[in-house]
């Protein structure tokens, strides 16, 4: 059963996600089980993990630590997964953005406005730079703090100036932050007051991204895997991002009592898209939704209108579709 499902693997997760699987991985808990059966199938043994679970406020370590197995599913399988650039086959979700100098100094100012909630006594690297290198690592489409702390070690010594990162008086020499650095500033960050000032600057920085003046921000709710507030209630995000790049310029947390409705009005209140598309779906085909959007941010919109809202979708049908030819 283990062989046939392994055979089948990539291609069922190319037909369902775009792309294929290259390498399985699995996790055997030690020492209730010994893992023979995956070993007897030539599987092997990489590691083992340090005992950690996910917890709605991070990690907890349990104690309990799990070996690791891995079996490829193709013989360039290790080759591929340790190249630095993705497989050009392989579809990804966001398009990688690079940020110029200018634009990364720019961004490091914006982000002066933190505060560093820090001990300042052994601080070393100055918070707006580990922030802007954080953030523009995520843009370049390096998501985990390894693959940040990499892309930092690659930034030269006129960038890393630029940025005021830190100056090593021996060395003579700026350094990039580290990842243990990264993950302890971005763990205790207010997180909601950088996605207020992160979406600002992105808003004003990446307009231009696609090509168009006041590029589409569509705006989509999800219900985040495996995540659980203080309550034990399951995490639903509202998140807008600009279409054509895929960035994500704001999120919020929709209330377990409410629905996405109201939370859209939070999402977009601070954000200044005047003149910008916004985009939704039929939840949001609400009257005090559109004067919001047109009156108070003086922005456009486009909603679908479905058999939920049986009258006004008759009152669309009914409209004279053929008189409104499309613009040449």
């Amino acid at each position: 059963m283990l062989a046939l499902n392994l055979k089948r693997l990539a291609e069922d997760w190319q037909q369902t996600h775009g792309h294929p699987v290259v390498m399985a991985e699995t996790f055997v808990e030690t020492p209730r089980f010994t893992g023979a059966c995956y070993r007897a199938a030539n599987w092997q043994e990489v590691g083992t993990t340090r005992g950690y679970a996910r917890h709605p406020h991070g990690y907890r370590h349990h104690g309990t630590p799990k070996r690791v197995l891995v079996y490829p599913l193709h013989r360039h399988s290790r080759r591929w997964l340790a190249h630095p650039q993705p497989h050009p086959d392989w579809s990804q979700p966001m398009q990688p953005v690079q940020l110029s100098t200018a634009q990364m100094a720019d961004l490091r100012q914006q982000l002066r406005a933190l505060p560093d909630y820090r001990n300042i006594r052994g601080l070393r690297h100055p918070a707006p730079a580990v922030l802007t290198i954080a953030i523009a690592a995520v843009l370049a489409g390096h998501n985990s703090f390894q693959a940040m702390a990499e892309w930092a070690g690659r930034l030269t010594q006129a960038q890393l100036k630029r940025l005021r990162a830190r100056f090593n008086r021996q060395t003579r020499r700026f350094e990039p932050p580290s990842e243990p650095t990264l993950r302890r500033l971005l763990k205790g960050i207010d997180a909601e007051a950088l996605d207020q000032l992160l979406a600002q600057w992105l808003m004003g920085c990446l307009d231009n991204a696609n090509g168009e003046s006041a590029p589409t921000l569509a705006v989509d709710g999800k219900t985040a895997k495996g995540a659980q507030d203080a309550q034990g209630n399951r995490v639903h995000l509202l998140s807008g991002f600009l279409a054509g790049t895929g960035v994500t310029v704001g999120q919020c947390t929709v209330e377990s009592k409410t629905n996405e409705i109201p939370a859209l009005r939070s999402l977009l209140k601070p954000l200044a898209i005047a003149g910008h598309t916004v985009t939704a779906d039929a939840l949001h085909a609400q009257r005090s939704t559109a004067q919001f959007l047109v009156e108070d941010k003086k922005a456009h919109y486009l909603f679908p209108v479905k058999e939920n809202q049986p009258r006004l979708l008759a009152d669309l049908q009914a409209l004279p579709w053929g008189s409104f030819p499309p613009r040449g």
